[in-house]
């Protein structure tokens, strides 16, 4: 064989096998994309704005088999429908294996905050299909991973609502705590048409449904003088960034014309509060802090710093590790550290 003849040969030995690999990679891809898992690329009806499906449509759920007994026992949905709505589909269960299929994305967040089962139903009106709320009630495992919950999903363009201890809402949904529940409620429609309605079943789960008042020490040691109740958040882990800060709950207060971010942890004994304001103080040093003198009238062994531009107030009072984070006005932060420590000290 000459040359010539040898290189031609090459040539569509290679020809071939480039086009038999795109032909492969092709039929792959097609192979992909009809086996689809369709619950990757679901979008949920309060996202699209569709319309609830009827009987004949529904697919099946993609709930953890729970047994009926226990749900209907514990929490029976069904039962709190307000008037002239109905059930619209099975009550679905998801555990922590299956809350992504749920709500993916968000599913993190509440695994970190203790979540241990999620149960969902939807209601849909007698009269217009079109008009519907969904409710999902995360069993957190206790009042306090599920307080946590509420703080982290709480949104800042909310109205506080009273049926509740702890219960906001915005244009088209509601969100409130009950004992070791965090419920969220979610209606088809952005005018608050349906908010009514769902302001009726709320009620009647507080008022049925097993658990109670979110009963926290944390919350009973904080001053109530000026207190934005709204702006409670609870960290279990981390707080702050600082590892050992756990279990630390902040809240802001009206101080003049702005308002100064308090928090309080409560720990077991008065010296373990000591050795982790020490802790929390020397951190902060470590990445940055500089020390700094306020105003800080009568508290004893208080520590003030500069972090950032915004000042840390820090001290400890009996068990209660408590002070002011990133506050912007000096004086105002000063002043909030000796009203909360005043509090602590005449509670102690």
């Amino acid at each position: 064989m000459n040359k010539a003849a040898g290189a031609v040969t090459l040539e569509t030995l290679v020809s071939s096998a480039i086009l038999f690999l795109l032909v492969a990679i092709g039929g792959a891809i097609f192979l992909k994309q009809s086996c689809y898992d369709s619950q990757l690329f679901t979008v949920t009806a309060s996202q699209s704005g569709t319309t609830l499906p009827s009987e004949g449509e529904k697919a099946g759920g993609t709930g953890v088999s729970t047994p009926a007994s226990r749900i209907s026992g514990e929490l029976g949905l069904p039962s709190y429908a307000p008037e002239g709505f109905q059930p619209a589909e099975t009550q679905e269960a998801f555990g922590p294996d299956a809350l992504s299929n749920k709500i993916d994305g968000k599913a993190e967040l509440y695994l970190e905050c203790g979540f241990v089962n999620l149960t969902t139903q939807r209601f849909a009106s007698r009269k217009n299909s079109r008009d519907w709320f969904e409710v999902s009630v995360f069993d957190m495992g206790n009042p306090r991973n599920a307080f946590a919950m509420y703080g982290v999903q709480r949104r800042a363009d909310t109205t506080d609502a009273s049926f509740a201890d702890f219960a906001y809402s915005t244009g088209n949904a509601l969100f409130f705590l009950h004992g070791k529940y965090y419920v969220e409620m979610i209606s088809s429609r952005e005018d608050g048409g349906l908010f009514g309605d769902m302001m009726v079943l709320a009620k009647r789960f507080v008022k049925s449904a097993p658990g109670g008042a979110v009963e926290m020490k944390e919350i009973t040691v904080l001053p109530r003088e000026k207190l934005n109740r709204g702006t409670m958040k609870f960290f279990l882990t981390n707080a702050f960034s600082y590892d050992k800060f756990d279990h630390v709950l902040t809240a802001q207060y009206s101080t003049g014309a702005s308002t100064t971010t308090v928090f309080v942890t409560v720990r077991d004994s008065a010296a373990e509060a000591a050795t982790l304001a020490d802790g929390y103080y020397n951190f902060l040093m470590g990445i940055g802090g500089q020390q700094l003198h306020l105003a800080e009238g009568t508290i004893p062994n208080v520590r003030s710093l500069d972090f950032i531009g915004d000042c840390e107030v820090i001290f400890s009072c009996g068990p209660v590790v408590a002070g002011i984070h990133a506050g912007r006005d000096r004086v105002a932060s000063a002043g909030m550290a000796q009203q909360l420590y005043n509090h602590l000290s005449g509670i102690q």
